[in-house]
Protein backbone atom coordinates (compact mmCIF):
# COMPACT_ATOMS: atom_id res chain seq x y z
CA UNK A 1 0.00 0.00 0.00
CA UNK A 2 0.93 3.54 -0.94
CA UNK A 3 0.80 5.31 2.34
CA UNK A 4 1.56 9.06 0.75
CA UNK A 5 -1.63 9.16 -1.21
CA UNK A 6 -5.31 10.00 -0.11
CA UNK A 7 -7.69 6.74 -1.03
CA UNK A 8 -10.92 7.47 -2.22
CA UNK A 9 -11.72 3.48 -3.43
CA UNK A 10 -15.13 1.73 -2.70
CA UNK A 11 -16.50 5.12 -0.96
CA UNK A 12 -13.75 5.98 1.13
CA UNK A 13 -13.94 9.70 0.65
CA UNK A 14 -11.26 11.71 3.10
CA UNK A 15 -10.74 13.69 0.46
CA UNK A 16 -10.01 16.73 3.00
CA UNK A 17 -7.63 14.98 4.86
CA UNK A 18 -3.90 15.33 4.42
CA UNK A 19 -2.61 13.35 1.46
CA UNK A 20 0.99 12.72 2.52
CA UNK A 21 1.88 11.06 5.78
CA UNK A 22 3.85 13.48 7.33
CA UNK A 23 0.86 16.02 6.45
CA UNK A 24 -1.42 13.30 8.88
CA UNK A 25 1.52 12.69 12.32
CA UNK A 26 2.27 16.27 13.32
CA UNK A 27 3.88 14.62 16.41
CA UNK A 28 7.39 14.11 15.65
CA UNK A 29 7.02 10.30 14.48
CA UNK A 30 6.27 9.30 10.82
CA UNK A 31 6.24 5.75 9.42
CA UNK A 32 8.74 5.44 6.98
CA UNK A 33 7.34 3.69 4.08
CA UNK A 34 8.99 -0.29 3.68
CA UNK A 35 9.86 -0.03 7.93
CA UNK A 36 8.87 -3.18 9.10
CA UNK A 37 6.26 -1.41 11.27
CA UNK A 38 4.80 -0.74 8.16
CA UNK A 39 5.77 -3.67 6.38
CA UNK A 40 3.77 -5.35 9.11
CA UNK A 41 0.57 -2.90 9.72
CA UNK A 42 0.11 -3.15 5.52
CA UNK A 43 0.24 -7.35 5.39
CA UNK A 44 -2.26 -7.14 8.68
CA UNK A 45 -4.70 -4.47 6.63
CA UNK A 46 -4.31 -5.86 3.06
CA UNK A 47 -7.82 -5.24 1.86
CA UNK A 48 -9.27 -8.39 0.28
CA UNK A 49 -10.82 -11.22 2.04
CA UNK A 50 -14.38 -12.20 3.24
CA UNK A 51 -14.05 -11.71 6.73
CA UNK A 52 -13.09 -7.22 6.94
CA UNK A 53 -12.59 -7.20 10.68
CA UNK A 54 -10.14 -8.70 12.85
CA UNK A 55 -10.65 -11.25 15.59
CA UNK A 56 -9.02 -10.37 18.93
CA UNK A 57 -6.79 -13.47 18.21
CA UNK A 58 -5.49 -11.85 14.95
CA UNK A 59 -4.81 -7.92 16.72
CA UNK A 60 -3.14 -10.45 19.41
CA UNK A 61 -0.93 -12.27 16.88
CA UNK A 62 -0.04 -8.59 15.37
CA UNK A 63 1.29 -7.49 19.05
CA UNK A 64 2.88 -10.39 19.30
CA UNK A 65 4.81 -10.15 15.71
CA UNK A 66 5.46 -6.47 16.58
CA UNK A 67 7.17 -6.83 19.99
CA UNK A 68 10.43 -5.54 18.97
CA UNK A 69 9.40 -2.95 16.36
CA UNK A 70 8.24 0.83 17.44
CA UNK A 71 4.91 1.45 18.90
CA UNK A 72 4.78 4.88 17.99
CA UNK A 73 5.68 3.90 14.23
CA UNK A 74 3.21 1.48 14.27
CA UNK A 75 0.49 3.85 15.47
CA UNK A 76 1.50 5.91 12.76
CA UNK A 77 1.13 3.90 10.14
CA UNK A 78 -2.24 3.20 11.26
CA UNK A 79 -3.66 6.62 11.02
CA UNK A 80 -1.89 6.82 7.83
CA UNK A 81 -4.45 3.84 6.66
CA UNK A 82 -7.50 5.27 8.10
CA UNK A 83 -7.01 8.58 6.96
CA UNK A 84 -5.46 7.48 3.41
CA UNK A 85 -6.41 3.97 2.31
CA UNK A 86 -4.61 2.31 -0.36
CA UNK A 87 -5.87 3.40 -3.94
CA UNK A 88 -6.53 0.69 -6.81
CA UNK A 89 -9.22 -1.37 -4.86
CA UNK A 90 -12.40 -1.25 -4.52
CA UNK A 91 -12.20 -2.44 -1.00
CA UNK A 92 -9.82 -0.07 0.03
CA UNK A 93 -12.18 0.47 3.13
CA UNK A 94 -11.10 -2.92 4.42
CA UNK A 95 -7.97 -1.44 5.31
CA UNK A 96 -9.39 1.16 7.56
CA UNK A 97 -11.54 -1.36 9.61
CA UNK A 98 -8.44 -3.60 9.32
CA UNK A 99 -6.12 -0.27 10.95
CA UNK A 100 -9.29 0.43 13.66
CA UNK A 101 -9.42 -2.90 14.82
CA UNK A 102 -5.92 -2.91 16.05
CA UNK A 103 -6.50 0.57 17.22
CA UNK A 104 -9.30 -0.23 19.11
CA UNK A 105 -7.83 -3.73 20.48
CA UNK A 106 -4.75 -1.44 21.03
CA UNK A 107 -7.00 0.66 24.12
CA UNK A 108 -8.65 -3.07 25.18
CA UNK A 109 -4.65 -4.69 25.57
CA UNK A 110 -2.54 -5.80 28.51
CA UNK A 111 -0.38 -3.30 29.42
CA UNK A 112 3.29 -3.47 27.44
CA UNK A 113 5.42 -0.86 26.36
CA UNK A 114 4.41 -1.37 22.61
CA UNK A 115 0.51 -0.92 23.01
CA UNK A 116 1.51 1.94 25.28
CA UNK A 117 3.44 4.09 22.70
CA UNK A 118 0.66 2.82 20.28
CA UNK A 119 -1.58 4.85 22.47
CA UNK A 120 0.27 7.55 22.77
CA UNK A 121 0.55 7.81 19.20
CA UNK A 122 -3.06 7.13 18.39
CA UNK A 123 -4.21 9.86 20.77
CA UNK A 124 -2.18 12.09 19.86
CA UNK A 125 -3.59 11.95 16.13
CA UNK A 126 -7.53 10.96 17.51
CA UNK A 127 -8.80 14.06 15.01
CA UNK A 128 -8.32 11.48 12.05
CA UNK A 129 -10.71 8.87 14.00
CA UNK A 130 -12.91 11.64 14.83
CA UNK A 131 -12.81 13.07 11.18
CA UNK A 132 -13.25 9.28 9.37
CA UNK A 133 -16.56 8.89 11.75
CA UNK A 134 -17.85 11.93 10.30
CA UNK A 135 -17.14 11.33 7.10
CA UNK A 136 -20.80 11.44 5.33
CA UNK A 137 -18.73 9.93 2.21
CA UNK A 138 -16.32 7.46 3.82
CA UNK A 139 -17.43 3.60 3.45
CA UNK A 140 -20.75 2.58 6.11
CA UNK A 141 -18.47 0.01 7.70
CA UNK A 142 -15.31 2.37 7.86
CA UNK A 143 -17.36 5.10 9.39
CA UNK A 144 -19.19 2.86 11.94
CA UNK A 145 -16.07 0.98 13.02
CA UNK A 146 -14.47 4.62 13.44
CA UNK A 147 -17.45 6.13 15.75
CA UNK A 148 -16.82 2.75 17.75
CA UNK A 149 -12.70 3.71 18.28
CA UNK A 150 -13.25 7.38 18.80
CA UNK A 151 -15.89 6.39 21.83
CA UNK A 152 -12.77 4.01 23.30
CA UNK A 153 -10.76 6.82 22.93
CA UNK A 154 -12.97 9.50 24.64
CA UNK A 155 -13.47 6.87 27.03
CA UNK A 156 -10.07 6.41 27.72
CA UNK A 157 -8.46 9.84 27.02
CA UNK A 158 -9.04 13.24 28.98
CA UNK A 159 -6.81 16.01 30.20
CA UNK A 160 -8.47 17.84 33.13
CA UNK A 161 -11.64 15.62 32.52
CA UNK A 162 -12.18 17.35 29.13
CA UNK A 163 -12.35 14.67 27.01
CA UNK A 164 -9.59 14.77 23.62
CA UNK A 165 -11.81 13.79 21.01
CA UNK A 166 -16.02 14.83 20.39
CA UNK A 167 -18.33 12.93 22.56
CA UNK A 168 -20.06 9.86 21.32
CA UNK A 169 -23.42 12.20 20.70
CA UNK A 170 -21.52 14.84 18.95
CA UNK A 171 -19.80 11.57 16.42
CA UNK A 172 -22.91 10.48 15.57
CA UNK A 173 -25.32 13.94 15.36
CA UNK A 174 -22.29 16.08 14.07
CA UNK A 175 -22.93 18.75 16.44
CA UNK A 176 -20.41 20.60 16.53
CA UNK A 177 -18.19 21.41 19.86
CA UNK A 178 -18.10 24.46 21.70
CA UNK A 179 -16.25 27.48 20.23
CA UNK A 180 -12.71 26.96 21.09
CA UNK A 181 -11.09 29.94 22.28
CA UNK A 182 -10.16 32.45 19.87
CA UNK A 183 -6.26 31.28 20.22
CA UNK A 184 -7.06 29.65 16.55
CA UNK A 185 -6.14 26.16 17.42
CA UNK A 186 -8.30 22.86 17.51
CA UNK A 187 -9.69 21.58 20.79
CA UNK A 188 -7.09 18.87 20.28
CA UNK A 189 -4.30 21.32 19.74
CA UNK A 190 -4.99 23.28 22.92
CA UNK A 191 -5.29 20.37 25.13
CA UNK A 192 -2.13 18.76 23.32
CA UNK A 193 -0.34 22.18 24.25
CA UNK A 194 -1.15 21.67 28.56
Amino acid sequence: ADATTNGGGGGGGLNHLPRRHSDVVRHGVSAAAGSAEVRLVDSTCAPGGLRVPLTTQQCKQFFAAATNLDGFTIAAALITLVCAPPQGTQNAWHAQVRALCIIEEAFNADASKLVGDIVAGVRAEAEVVTELANDPNAHEKARQKAVEVAKKIAETSSAGGAPLIPSAVELTTNVPLEAAPSSGLSAVDQLMLL
